[in-house]
Protein backbone atom coordinates (compact mmCIF):
# COMPACT_ATOMS: atom_id res chain seq x y z
CA UNK A 1 0.00 0.00 0.00
CA UNK A 2 2.99 2.10 1.24
CA UNK A 3 4.25 1.55 -2.35
CA UNK A 4 1.46 2.68 -4.59
CA UNK A 5 1.26 5.80 -2.22
CA UNK A 6 4.26 6.75 -2.87
CA UNK A 7 4.02 6.33 -6.59
CA UNK A 8 0.63 8.22 -6.83
CA UNK A 9 2.88 10.90 -5.16
CA UNK A 10 5.63 11.20 -7.55
CA UNK A 11 2.94 10.56 -10.67
CA UNK A 12 1.22 13.82 -8.98
CA UNK A 13 4.38 15.50 -8.80
CA UNK A 14 5.52 14.62 -12.33
CA UNK A 15 1.76 15.94 -13.45
CA UNK A 16 2.33 19.24 -12.31
CA UNK A 17 5.50 19.80 -13.12
CA UNK A 18 4.71 18.75 -16.37
CA UNK A 19 1.56 21.65 -16.21
CA UNK A 20 4.00 24.53 -15.29
CA UNK A 21 4.32 27.25 -18.16
CA UNK A 22 4.90 26.40 -21.58
CA UNK A 23 7.07 28.32 -23.77
CA UNK A 24 4.91 31.01 -25.78
CA UNK A 25 5.91 32.68 -29.44
CA UNK A 26 4.25 35.70 -31.67
CA UNK A 27 4.71 35.68 -35.32
CA UNK A 28 4.39 38.39 -38.12
CA UNK A 29 2.10 35.90 -40.34
CA UNK A 30 3.33 38.38 -43.08
CA UNK A 31 6.51 37.90 -42.84
CA UNK A 32 8.41 35.33 -44.73
CA UNK A 33 9.80 33.28 -42.86
CA UNK A 34 9.75 30.64 -44.39
CA UNK A 35 12.78 31.94 -47.22
CA UNK A 36 15.11 32.39 -44.34
CA UNK A 37 18.21 30.18 -44.45
CA UNK A 38 20.79 32.22 -42.76
CA UNK A 39 21.31 34.61 -39.75
CA UNK A 40 23.62 36.61 -37.69
CA UNK A 41 23.77 37.66 -33.83
CA UNK A 42 22.79 40.62 -32.88
CA UNK A 43 24.00 41.96 -29.54
CA UNK A 44 21.02 42.58 -26.97
CA UNK A 45 20.24 46.41 -25.76
CA UNK A 46 21.66 46.56 -22.27
CA UNK A 47 18.77 47.06 -20.27
CA UNK A 48 20.01 47.01 -16.72
CA UNK A 49 17.77 44.45 -14.97
CA UNK A 50 19.84 44.72 -11.88
CA UNK A 51 20.18 41.25 -11.28
CA UNK A 52 23.46 39.56 -10.98
CA UNK A 53 22.43 36.33 -12.54
CA UNK A 54 20.64 37.80 -15.60
CA UNK A 55 22.90 41.22 -16.18
CA UNK A 56 26.34 39.85 -16.89
CA UNK A 57 28.72 38.88 -19.95
CA UNK A 58 28.11 35.70 -19.00
CA UNK A 59 24.76 35.16 -19.10
CA UNK A 60 25.46 37.15 -22.77
CA UNK A 61 27.97 34.17 -23.99
CA UNK A 62 25.78 31.97 -22.78
CA UNK A 63 22.82 33.11 -24.53
CA UNK A 64 24.95 33.33 -27.90
CA UNK A 65 26.11 30.31 -27.75
CA UNK A 66 23.01 28.29 -27.41
CA UNK A 67 21.07 30.52 -29.43
CA UNK A 68 24.18 30.13 -32.73
CA UNK A 69 23.95 26.29 -31.36
CA UNK A 70 20.18 25.56 -31.98
CA UNK A 71 19.85 27.28 -35.13
CA UNK A 72 22.67 25.85 -36.51
CA UNK A 73 21.34 22.29 -35.90
CA UNK A 74 17.88 23.53 -37.17
CA UNK A 75 19.46 24.19 -40.55
CA UNK A 76 19.82 27.73 -40.57
CA UNK A 77 23.94 29.09 -41.63
CA UNK A 78 25.66 31.78 -39.24
CA UNK A 79 26.52 34.71 -42.19
CA UNK A 80 27.62 38.14 -40.52
CA UNK A 81 28.29 39.78 -43.78
CA UNK A 82 24.52 38.87 -45.61
CA UNK A 83 21.96 37.24 -42.77
CA UNK A 84 17.81 36.81 -43.69
CA UNK A 85 17.59 37.75 -40.14
CA UNK A 86 19.27 38.89 -36.59
CA UNK A 87 18.44 37.16 -33.50
CA UNK A 88 18.84 38.42 -29.91
CA UNK A 89 17.84 38.15 -26.57
CA UNK A 90 16.43 39.93 -23.63
CA UNK A 91 15.63 38.86 -19.71
CA UNK A 92 13.40 40.68 -17.59
CA UNK A 93 12.25 39.91 -13.88
CA UNK A 94 8.84 40.38 -11.92
CA UNK A 95 7.82 39.44 -8.22
CA UNK A 96 5.36 36.30 -8.13
CA UNK A 97 3.75 35.75 -5.11
CA UNK A 98 3.22 31.87 -4.27
CA UNK A 99 0.74 30.07 -1.31
CA UNK A 100 -0.16 27.53 -0.19
CA UNK A 101 -3.74 26.42 -1.60
CA UNK A 102 -4.54 25.68 1.38
CA UNK A 103 -6.75 27.30 3.86
CA UNK A 104 -7.49 27.45 7.69
CA UNK A 105 -9.50 24.69 8.81
CA UNK A 106 -10.71 24.29 12.51
CA UNK A 107 -12.45 21.49 14.08
CA UNK A 108 -13.69 20.54 17.68
CA UNK A 109 -14.67 17.35 19.19
CA UNK A 110 -15.19 15.42 22.49
CA UNK A 111 -14.02 11.98 23.10
CA UNK A 112 -14.28 9.73 25.86
CA UNK A 113 -13.28 5.88 26.26
CA UNK A 114 -16.60 4.12 26.85
CA UNK A 115 -17.52 0.79 29.01
CA UNK A 116 -16.40 -1.92 25.93
CA UNK A 117 -12.93 0.23 25.44
CA UNK A 118 -14.05 1.54 22.31
CA UNK A 119 -13.97 5.86 21.49
CA UNK A 120 -16.68 7.54 21.49
CA UNK A 121 -16.37 11.13 19.50
CA UNK A 122 -19.08 13.54 19.42
CA UNK A 123 -19.57 17.13 18.26
CA UNK A 124 -18.95 19.38 20.92
CA UNK A 125 -22.34 20.65 22.57
CA UNK A 126 -23.15 22.59 25.98
CA UNK A 127 -25.13 19.43 27.44
CA UNK A 128 -21.72 17.37 26.36
CA UNK A 129 -19.43 19.28 27.58
CA UNK A 130 -17.85 17.72 30.75
CA UNK A 131 -16.09 15.30 28.37
CA UNK A 132 -12.52 15.50 27.34
CA UNK A 133 -12.08 17.98 24.31
CA UNK A 134 -9.93 18.49 21.57
CA UNK A 135 -8.92 21.11 19.48
CA UNK A 136 -7.15 21.45 16.18
CA UNK A 137 -6.61 24.28 13.96
CA UNK A 138 -4.53 24.06 10.70
CA UNK A 139 -3.39 27.00 9.44
CA UNK A 140 -1.98 27.95 5.50
CA UNK A 141 1.30 29.44 5.80
CA UNK A 142 1.36 33.15 4.42
CA UNK A 143 1.98 33.62 0.59
CA UNK A 144 5.43 33.98 -0.09
CA UNK A 145 7.32 35.91 -2.88
CA UNK A 146 10.15 35.29 -5.22
CA UNK A 147 11.12 36.90 -8.68
CA UNK A 148 10.08 35.41 -11.86
CA UNK A 149 12.31 35.79 -14.80
CA UNK A 150 11.11 35.75 -18.30
CA UNK A 151 13.84 34.84 -21.22
CA UNK A 152 13.11 35.95 -24.50
CA UNK A 153 14.26 35.58 -27.91
CA UNK A 154 13.77 37.87 -30.94
CA UNK A 155 14.05 37.34 -34.28
CA UNK A 156 14.45 40.53 -36.39
CA UNK A 157 13.66 40.52 -40.45
CA UNK A 158 17.25 42.03 -41.24
CA UNK A 159 16.03 43.93 -44.22
CA UNK A 160 13.21 45.49 -43.06
CA UNK A 161 13.85 45.75 -39.40
CA UNK A 162 11.25 44.59 -37.88
CA UNK A 163 10.50 42.22 -35.36
CA UNK A 164 9.28 38.75 -37.15
CA UNK A 165 8.94 36.02 -34.39
CA UNK A 166 9.38 36.19 -30.63
CA UNK A 167 9.57 33.48 -28.03
CA UNK A 168 9.53 33.39 -24.54
CA UNK A 169 9.92 31.03 -21.45
CA UNK A 170 9.23 32.16 -17.95
CA UNK A 171 11.05 30.44 -14.81
CA UNK A 172 11.64 30.92 -11.36
CA UNK A 173 14.79 33.33 -10.68
CA UNK A 174 17.77 30.97 -9.23
CA UNK A 175 21.49 31.04 -10.45
CA UNK A 176 21.00 27.17 -11.16
CA UNK A 177 18.21 28.09 -14.08
CA UNK A 178 19.92 30.04 -15.33
CA UNK A 179 23.74 28.27 -15.67
CA UNK A 180 24.68 26.99 -18.80
CA UNK A 181 22.77 23.57 -19.35
CA UNK A 182 20.18 25.51 -17.89
CA UNK A 183 19.97 27.91 -20.58
CA UNK A 184 20.94 25.84 -23.55
CA UNK A 185 17.47 23.93 -22.73
CA UNK A 186 15.56 27.12 -22.03
CA UNK A 187 17.04 28.64 -25.38
CA UNK A 188 15.77 24.80 -27.08
CA UNK A 189 12.65 24.95 -25.84
CA UNK A 190 12.11 28.27 -27.10
CA UNK A 191 13.68 27.91 -30.68
CA UNK A 192 11.81 24.23 -30.90
CA UNK A 193 8.82 26.28 -31.84
CA UNK A 194 11.00 28.49 -34.58
CA UNK A 195 10.26 26.69 -38.32
CA UNK A 196 13.56 24.65 -39.55
CA UNK A 197 14.66 25.78 -42.47
CA UNK A 198 13.49 24.07 -45.93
Amino acid sequence: MKTLIKFLLVMTAGTLAACGNPVQTEVDRHADIAGYRSFAWQAPEREEVHNPILDSDLMDKRMRTAVIRNLEDQGYVYDEDNPDFLVTYHTTTREKLRGSGFGTHMSMAQYHVQDDGSLLITPITPRRSHYYSSTVIHEAPAPRSYEEAVLIVDIIDSESETLVWRGWDRKRLTRKRFDTKSVRKAVEEILSEFPVAS
